[in-house]
């Protein structure tokens, strides 16, 4: 891989997993022209696609600790 794409991967997947911006603005912000493309690429050079990785980073509710505090009312 080289250089330049390593490093617009890197810093998709900062902003990815640290800010709310649209999967459009970040492959622009990045310097993709197109979405379809560097969604591609994220996905064959990084394993999982960039919604993937979006929403492992997302901080989710705790359901189990959510179903107990329903069950204790």
């Amino acid at each position: 891989m080289g250089y330049l794409l390593s490093h617009r991967l890197k810093v998709a997947c900062d902003l990815l997993t640290h800010t709310g911006m649209k999967l459009e603005e970040i492959a622009r912000a990045t310097g993709f022209e197109f979405d379809t493309y560097f969604i591609k690429q994220f996905t064959v050079k990084k394993g999982i696609s960039p919604i993937g990785t979006s929403l492992a980073s997302s901080p989710r509710p705790n359901r189990l600790l959510s179903r107990r505090a329903i069950q204790l009312n």
